[in-house]
């Protein structure tokens, strides 16, 4: 198993704590308002795009995978490891909602200067998504 703290990049930016499928807590990193970020952007607001639930998850999966990806030197076993939640885990549910939960308040913070920009109406190159989505479907279950 990989341990969190080995597997931190130089970079590291503190962030959301959230534990995940290998029982321990890993940091999505907050959006630095500093620089543009046109990736990040495009997929933290991915899941406001989205027509259902499923898809909706989805979207959550690719914003985590990439957020980990910054914050973390991981290798796809390890993200299997880390995201493969079994179908019956009673854990699955409580840390979806806490990505989701937090993917809202950056979508919110994100948007703030404008506060008439709700979460839904934000453009998203759905390309950058779908691709990412694409990679990783045949690879974990969330």
């Amino acid at each position: 198993m990989r341990d969190e703290r080995a597997a931190r990049r130089a970079d590291f930016v503190e962030g959301a704590s959230v534990r995940l499928a290998d029982g321990q807590i890993w940091t999505l990193p907050e959006r630095l308002a500093e620089a543009p970020d046109p990736d990040y952007d495009a997929i933290l607001n991915a899941g406001f795009e989205t027509e259902n639930a499923t898809d909706r998850l989805r979207a959550e999966l690719a914003l985590t995978i990439f957020l980990l990806g910054r914050n973390y030197h991981l290798t796809p076993d390890d993200f299997q490891a880390i995201l493969g939640f079994g179908p019956d885990d009673p854990n699955l549910a409580e840390t979806q909602r806490a990505i989701h939960a937090w993917a809202v308040e950056q979508v919110r913070s994100l948007h703030a200067p404008n506060p008439a920009i709700e979460p839904s109406s934000a453009g998203v190159p759905q390309g950058i998504v779908l691709g990412l989505l694409n990679r990783l479907r045949s690879r974990l279950t969330f």
